[in-house]
C-alpha cells in the first residue's frame, strides 16, 4: 500500500464501521507504507497526511479514549510523523487522541516547544531539563530511537528560529547545556545532535534547516534496513562459539537458563553503558560484554515468560511425538534453552528433531549453537543462519521432515524492522504441518502489540487454527503481550 493511496482511501470514507474494518484489515501494510518507505516519498506526503487528522476528527472517525486498538495503532502512526515534521497544528489535534506511550511523550515535549511566544521568560532555557527528560523517555521506551533524536534536533531548530536575531545569548547558552547536560541524558551523546548544535549557533537558519532534513533522511533511509557488523559479514560456516565460558558451560552438570545466568555473573560486568548499548534488546550485538549484559537485563525476563507460554500448549496431548523447531532472533538460544527447560521439568516424552537458530548477530548465534546442540531433547540437527528476518529467503527455512513444528517468537514479532504480512507467507510456503506458535512480546504500545495480532490474524483467516492463550497484562513486574496457537498449514 502507497501512502497517497491510503490518504485517498480514508478520505471517502465517513461511517466508523468502515473505518475500523479497513484498518483491521490494513493496519500491517499501513505500518510498512510508513516506515519502510524512504524519506523522499514520506515528506513528499506531510501536508497531505497533515489534513487528514482533521478530516478523521470532524468526521468523528476518531474519539478520545478509543477503544478499538487498530484506530490507536494507527493513532500512533500519525502522532510520529506529525512531530517528526513539526506539524504544529496536527499535533496539537491528535495529542487529545493519542494514547499513553513513547509517542505521546514526545508530543508533549513538541507542543511545549512549538507554543512557546514570549521570549522574555526564557522559555528554551528554562524549560531544558522538561523537554529533555520527555525526549529522553521516549528515546529509551522506544527502541526505533532516531524518532526522539529527530524531535529533539527540531526543539533546537526552533531555538534557532526564535532567538537567532536578537537572543543571541540564550541561544549559545542553550548550547551549552547541550554539552553539559550529555551525563543527565543519554540522548544527547548522539554524535549527529551534537554536530548540529556545535555548528549551528553560528550557521544562518536555513543551512540549519537544510542540516536537520538531511539527518532526517539519513536516519530514515538507514533504518530501512537492519544493518550487520562488517566484521562478520562475510563468515559463511558458523560453528559454536570456542571460549572460555564456552569450556565452563560445556563442563557444566546442567545445560539450562539457570546455568546461563550463572556463567554471566562468573565472566560478565554489570554495566549501565552496555544495558543503553542494548536498545531495549533490539542492537546487533557485536561485543562480547553485551552478551553478558543482555542476560543480565533480559534473561530473568525472557525465562519467566517463556516458560508460561510453554506451559499453554496441551503437551499432555502431544506426549510421544516429535518437533521441529524455529527460533525465530534467537539471540543466545532462549526460547530454545527455556522449551528444554519445560520439557526437563515435567520429564516430557517430547523430543526435537532439528532446531533452526535465526539471528543477524554472529557472536549471539554462536552461542545460540553452544546452548542448544548438546541438550538431551534435541535428537540431530542445529542449524544457524546469521540473516535478520527479512533477508530470510526459502531455501534458509528449509529443514527437518517433522509434520509438529515449533514456532518460537520471544520479543521480536513486535520490533518494527521487518514486514508481519512478508513474514506470514514465507512460513506459509515453507513450514507445512502442525505450527504451534509461541508469539511473546513486551506489551509496549498499540501499535507494537498489533503487530502479535496482525500475525496471528493471517494465519487464523487462512488456516486452521486453535488459540491456545491471547494475553495482554503483566507476568510479575514484565509488560506482556502473547498469542500462543496452532495453525495448520496444508
Amino acid at each position: 500500500m502507497q501512502i497517497n493511496d491510503l490518504t485517498s482511501q480514508l478520505s471517502q470514507m465517513s461511517n466508523r464501521n468502515e473505518f475500523v474494518e479497513f484498518l483491521d484489515n490494513n493496519i500491517s501494510d499501513i505500518e510498512t507504507a510508513f516506515y519502510k518507505s524512504d524519506y523522499d516519498t514520506i515528506n513528499k506526503a506531510k501536508f497531505t497526511l497533515e489534513d487528514l487528522v482533521y478530516d478523521l476528527e470532524s468526521k468523528t472517525l476518531i474519539v478520545q479514549d478509543e477503544v478499538e486498538s487498530s484506530i490507536r495503532a494507527f493513532i500512533i502512526i500519525l502522532a510520529d510523523f506529525y512531530d517528526r515534521f513539526s506539524l504544529y497544528g496536527a499535533i496539537d489535534t491528535i495529542f487529545q487522541f493519542t494514547p499513553e506511550c513513547s509517542v505521546k511523550k514526545r508530543l508533549t515535549a513538541s507542543k511545549r516547544f512549538l507554543g512557546y511566544r514570549d521570549l522574555d521568560l526564557n522559555p528554551f532555557n528554562n524549560d531544558f531539563d522538561y523537554i529533555l527528560q520527555l525526549l529522553e523517555d521516549a528515546f529509551i521506551d522506544n527502541d526505533l530511537g532516531y524518532r526522539a533524536k529527530i524531535t529533539l534536533m527540531n526543539y533546537f531548530l526552533r531555538a534557532k528560529d526564535m532567538l537567532h536575531d536578537n537572543y543571541q545569548d540564550e541561544l549559545s547558552h542553550l548550547a551549552q547545556l547541550f554539552n553539559t547536560k550529555k551525563e543527565n541524558y543519554r540522548i544527547l551523546n548522539d554524535i549527529a545532535i551534537q554536530k548540529l548544535v556545535n555548528t549551528g549557533v553560528l550557521e544562518g537558519k536555513e543551512i540549519l534547516k537544510d542540516k536537520r532534513d538531511k539527518l532526517h533522511k539519513e536516519e530514515v533511509d538507514s533504518s530501512l534496513s537492519l544493518k550487520f557488523p562488517k566484521l562478520y559479514r562475510k563468515e559463511k560456516v558458523i560453528n559454536k562459539e570456542v571460549s572460555d565460558y564456552a569450556s565452563a558451560y560445556e563442563q557444566s552438570v546442567h545445560k539450562n537458563l539457570k546455568t546461563i545466568q550463572y556463567l554471566a555473573k562468573q565472566f560478565g560486568v554489570r554495566n549501565d553503558n552496555n544495558y543503553h548499548r542494548l536498545e531495549r534488546g533490539t542492537a546487533i550485538i557485536d561485543d562480547e560484554s553485551l552478551l553478558y549484559q543482555y542476560v543480565f537485563s533480559y534473561g530473568e525476563m525472557h525465562k519467566q515468560k517463556l516458560i508460561d507460554s510453554i506451559g499453554m500448549i496441551p503437551w499432555s496431548e502431544l506426549e510421544g511425538k516429535t518437533f521441529d523447531c524455529i527460533d525465530w532472533g534467537c539471540g543466545l538460544g532462549f526460547g530454545t534453552v527455556a522449551l528444554h527447560d519445560y520439557f526437563l521439568q515435567n520429564d516430557s516424552n517430547i523430543h526435537i528433531d532439528n532446531l533452526l537458530l535465526i539471528e543477524p548477530s554472529i557472536m549471539a548465534l554462536k552461542r545460540a549453537v553452544l546452548h542448544t546442540d548438546t541438550l538431551k531433547y534435541i535428537k540431530n540437527v542445529v542449524k544457524p543462519v546469521n540473516k535478520d528476518l527479512e533477508s530470510l529467503i526459502h531455501e534458509d527455512l528449509l529443514f527437518g521432515t517433522s509434520e509438529n513444528r515449533l514456532q518460537i517468537f520471544s520479543n521480536i514479532l513486535d520490533v518494527p524492522q521487518f514486514d508481519i504480512k512478508t513474514l506470514a507467507r514465507k512460513i506459509e510456503k515453507t513450514q507445512k504441518g502442525n505450527n504451534y506458535f509461541i508469539c511473546i512480546s513486551p506489551s509496549i504500545d498499540d501499535l507494537r502489540n498489533q503487530r502479535i495480532e496482525s500475525f496471528y490474524k493471517y494465519f487464523s483467516e487462512n488456516h486452521s487454527t486453535t488459540l491456545y492463550a491471547d494475553r495482554h497484562g503483566n507476568i510479575k513486574h514484565w509488560t506482556r503481550f502473547e498469542k500462543v496457537f496452532l495453525a495448520v498449514i496444508d
